[in-house]
């Protein structure tokens, strides 16, 4: 999880000066739900 949070940071350091802030904090906002529900699911089925 730390190594795929130091790449993203750098790949977003790249990209903001490529693309526009408000589709890279749209992508991040598709990740982040993708990943919650991805944590929601492992939960429940170990309930």
């Amino acid at each position: 999880m730390g190594l795929g949070s130091v790449i993203g940071a750098i790949l977003g350091g790249v990209l903001v000066g490529i693309i526009s802030p408000a589709v890279l904090k749209f992508v991040l906002g598709v990740i982040l739900i993708v990943s919650a529900v991805r944590v929601f699911a492992h939960t429940q089925s170990h309930s």
